[in-house]
């Protein structure tokens, strides 16, 4: 099969490459495509097991560390992405999220949700192979977004209003670790939640510390620390790249720093109370999966059941 060329959204057909085309269903064209990339080479053994879960985890990072997740759906992410996602800013993240990267999260929710219901007698790949007998039927012709959501629930075996409401309409939070553990798997936060790290990006300019992201939910953000403000000082002493990355090893929660910095031309004080870092996420493997666990796996990872 081919997806998004013969497998597509109406919207994209008969294809025209001269303008701009409109649909909500990208999280579907390229949310799934990005799913199933690694999952593919994980199939082929190409990957292990841990190199997967390590992909997995570089694009559960990118959504649920970030604020973004809470004001945009799958769905408007896809809507949007001419007007929005080809064009971001410094803040992005805090506002947007990627239908490549929440569509291949919710892709592997909805495989997870399939294989569960069907006693692991159907997978994500049944519901792609419904997709290809419909343009077998007639190749003029793209899926609808309610074409998916029929075609998920044939081959789930229920109603998945809740799940198309919450996770792909709405913007509640992706319960991933549920999913994750019905296959034996958890998250894990790799910072340690004692260590304080600064949490915005910098860049040297023309010999300026120069903050070229700040993200929602960090001391940086909370304190009114700015995209493009020069960073001169911290507590008095003068900032470059290697110091900034030293500065903060050894605070804590609830130290306060103050911030020399130059914004438009004049400077300011500005005082930040140190919160914990984001999460970092990685995905392990339970130490004792159960036989069901196992079986979920294994349907997921290699597409049969022993």
């Amino acid at each position: 099969m081919w997806n998004v060329k013969r497998i597509r959204p109406e919207a994209l057909g008969p294809f025209d490459y001269d303008n701009e085309n409109y649909t909500k269903g990208l999280w579907v064209a390229e949310g799934w495509t990005s799913f199933y990339d690694n999952l593919i080479l994980r199939r082929c053994g190409i990957l292990t097991d841990e190199e997967y879960y390590e992909f997995l985890a570089v694009e559960l990072n990118d959504i649920m560390r970030f604020e973004g997740r809470f004001h945009q759906s799958v769905e408007e992410s896809s809507y949007d992405t001419w007007t929005r996602f080809y064009r971001k800013d410094e803040n992005y993240n805090n506002t947007q999220i990627s239908y490549y990267t929440k569509g291949a999260l919710v892709a592997m929710m909805l495989n997870l949700e399939i294989i569960k219901s069907t006693d692991c007698g159907k997978s994500l790949d049944d519901a792609l192979r419904m997709l290809l007998e419909d343009y077998k039927k007639d190749s003029s012709k793209g899926y609808s977004d309610m074409r998916v959501k029929e075609v998920a629930e044939t081959v789930c075996g229920k109603n998945l209003d809740d799940f198309w409401n919450k996770y792909i309409r709405g913007t509640e939070d992706l319960p991933v670790n549920e999913y994750l553990d019905s296959a034996g798997l958890k998250l894990v936060n790799e910072i340690e939640t004692d260590s304080i790290i600064p949490d915005f990006e910098v860049k040297l300019l023309e010999g300026k510390l120069m903050i070229t992201k700040i993200h929602a939910g960090t001391f940086a953000y909370e304190s009114g620390l700015n995209f493009n403000d020069e960073i001169i000082a911290i507590d008095g002493i003068r900032m470059n790249e290697e110091l900034l990355n030293n500065f903060f090893k050894g605070k804590k929660k609830g130290d306060k720093v103050k911030f020399l910095v130059s914004r438009k031309g004049l400077t300011e004080e500005i005082i930040s109370e140190l919160l914990h870092p984001l999460p970092k996420y990685k995905i392990e493997a339970l130490e004792n999966k159960t036989s069901a666990q196992e079986k979920v796996l294994l349907k997921w990872l290699a597409d049969e059941i022993n």
